[in-house]
């Protein structure tokens, strides 16, 4: 048994017990002998708030047909629509829209706020009719004459951060309220910083056998790296095991040098043998690759300097 109270315009006239065994909880019928005096029903919660217009007789006493919402969701976060990836320093400023429905009932008490990688204080807020506000992190990186729309309540639920760099990457979560209800959705973001460089060359410390190196620097977030090995005869191409990765993470400057170390024999590669050395970024599409032949006997080689131009951006 669910136990509503009703009020009227000149006093309160009691409650009304509501019932179910075969309806949703969300949907009821509700019988007053007096409907010219109702002024809102008022479930248990805010959100079972509704205004009344209209009431039809029905047997003497008056129905209003209205669905009153014990659970249901009406104010609700659609979804957030901008990039998952964005170079760093690349953009002027990268937009998050936070798209949602609301109803009449949640316009007058509606708050939009963002949150960042899930800390307990905003980022960002704005309240209809008022100015956004840019909090911790983002202060001062927000663009808040940024509209969206040209809706009163949906103007300034964008949050448009100011030439986005890599220490913004994270979860944004777009959180919406009312008197009524609640609402929210999170999206990861990725801004990344391609290699400054990237190197591969290799080295005979013996007659008999070859070290490989490939290095990059100055890159975030954490990277991966690998070194193939292909033989043109055989038409083949495969990953080198047993290779040493050795990854270092400069917070303070915000990026990570990386480096991946091999050793074969030559008995082991094929008369010609070609190494390969692959960088990539996990959750976006930057690679960057580079190849060096290896011959049996030969001197030590060093493979030309990868440039920034070579990397893909991933656009979501």
């Amino acid at each position: 048994m669910v136990m509503y109270d009703f009020a009227v315009r000149d006093e309160a006239v009691g409650s009304v017990s509501i019932t179910s065994a075969t309806q949703p909880a969300s949907l009821y019928t509700v019988y007053f002998n007096k409907p010219d005096q109702i002024d809102r029903f008022i479930g248990p919660s805010a959100s079972s708030q509704r205004s009344f217009i209209n009431p039809v007789s029905d047997n003497g006493n008056s129905r209003l047909d209205e669905s009153i919402n014990t659970g249901s969701r009406e104010l609700e976060v659609v979804s957030i629509e901008g990039p998952s990836v964005v170079v760093n320093g690349s953009a002027s400023q990268l937009v998050l829209d936070c798209v949602y429905h609301l109803t009449e009932f949640d316009k007058a008490s509606l708050v939009v706020k963002w949150y960042f990688n899930r800390q307990p204080y905003p980022v960002y807020q704005w309240i209809p009719h008022n100015k956004p506000q840019d909090f911790g992190l983002l202060k001062g990186r927000v663009n808040l004459d940024y509209v969206v729309s040209e809706d009163e309540y949906s103007k300034h639920r964008a949050l448009a951060i100011l030439t986005p760099t890599t220490e913004l990457s994270g979860e944004y979560t777009c959180w919406i309220s009312s008197f009524e209800n609640e609402d929210y959705k999170r999206k990861d973001v990725i801004v990344y910083a391609p290699a400054s460089e990237v190197s591969l060359s290799y080295h005979k410390p013996g007659a008999d056998r070859v070290v490989v190196s490939c290095r990059a620097g100055r890159v975030f977030p954490a990277p991966d790296i690998a070194i193939y090995r292909s033989s043109p005869a055989a038409d083949r191409r495969s990953v080198l095991e047993g290779a040493r990765v050795d990854s270092r993470h400069f917070s303070e400057l915000g990026y990570f040098n990386i480096s991946i170390e091999l050793e074969a024999f030559d008995f082991e590669l094929d008369a010609e043998t070609m190494f390969e050395c692959v960088l990539t970024i996990p959750d976006t599409e930057y690679r960057v690759q580079e190849k060096i032949l290896y011959l049996p006997g030969l001197a030590a080689v060093t493979a030309p300097v990868i440039q920034l131009n070579l990397h893909k951006i991933e656009e979501a």
